[in-house]
């Protein structure tokens, strides 16, 4: 629960910076606090996609296994969902520089 609650006041630290720094309009022009909050969703968009997704399909795996006794499927399992998750998130996160 701890690490829950300290990742949900770090997003909305975060959403509270944003709107400070993004509110200065003679900085960054009018509608920066706009444009971060898009861009904060669009980078987000992956991750709730697929992570989630696949967080909510094997949570009921990994229940199972956990009722079992059984550590060997449980590492199975979380090396299968973690190899998953890379092999989407990671092409997501790389992008060509030009320069």
């Amino acid at each position: 629960m701890l690490p829950r609650l300290a990742s949900s006041g770090i997003y909305q630290l975060n959403n509270i910076v944003d709107s400070a720094f993004g509110s200065l309009a003679f900085i960054v022009g009018d509608g920066g606090v706009a444009a971060l909050y898009f861009a904060y969703r669009l980078v987000q968009f992956p991750l709730g996609i697929f992570s989630n997704a696949l967080a909510q399909a094997i949570l009921p795996t990994f229940s199972v296994q956990a009722l079992e006794d059984n550590q060997e499927k449980i590492k199975v399992t979380l090396s299968f969902g973690l190899r998953a998750i890379f092999f989407v998130m990671i092409p997501a996160l790389c992008r060509k520089y030009d320069g």
